[in-house]
């Protein structure tokens, strides 16, 4: 799969992910402190203050640029920080680690410590357990389906403004853009978990 166009360079003196997974600028335990989950199937998240610019850590500034997208926009810091934290993680099939990992198991393990969502393991399992969307309706956390071989074979998660995070066979974990040939033209739908179909019932 072809690279991302999405990273780059440091940009304004904010340091982006490159090809390995950037360290600077680390948030402390304090910003890290976990957003409060309205519900595990519901990408929403409720804060008890208002966000504001100068309440931003420097993951956000960060995606934002990668985004492209306003950096209140990111108010789920412990998305941002856990895609930072596996940012360039290699590729490897039935990989599930930070040593190496899939598509599928990127997008499990994203779920399991994001949003607290139990996801079945392949990528055609986990389209199997979504509820499918309307590209009007995705909004962050929702996965991004793809036919890159034959049928559901790969699986990414929606950010903002086009761009998903997942594991490319070609650049690891990477941000990628719906808008590039490769990525639209194998776009199958876009999925929430299901409550009952995620867990199995």
């Amino acid at each position: 799969m072809p690279a991302s166009s999405g990273t780059g360079p440091s940009a304004n003196g904010v340091s982006v992910p490159g090809n390995k997974v950037s360290k600077t600028g680390a948030a402390s335990a304090k910003d890290n402190e976990q957003p409060e989950i309205l519900d595990n199937y519901s990408r929403k998240v409720s804060f008890n203050t208002a966000f504001t610019i100068d309440r931003a850590i420097p993951v956000q500034f960060r995606y934002s640029i990668l985004l492209d997208t306003e950096v209140e926009a990111l108010a789920n810091t412990s998305l941002y920080s856990f895609i930072d934290n596996w940012w360039g993680t290699p590729y490897r099939v039935g990989g599930m680690t930070q040593r190496g990992v899939d598509c599928s198991a990127f997008v499990q393990n994203l779920n399991a410590a994001i949003y607290n969502v139990g996801l079945p393991r392949t990528a055609k399992e986990q389209f199997s357990a979504c509820r499918k969307l309307s590209m009007d309706e995705v909004e962050e956390g929702d996965l991004i389906f793809f036919n890159t071989k034959t049928g559901v074979s790969h699986v990414g998660v929606y950010l903002h403004n086009n761009k998903f995070v997942h594991a490319s066979t070609s650049g690891g974990v990477m941000i990628s853009d719906l808008n590039e040939p490769y990525w639209s033209k194998r776009f199958i739908s876009a999925g929430r978990p299901d409550k009952a179909l995620a867990s199995g019932n």
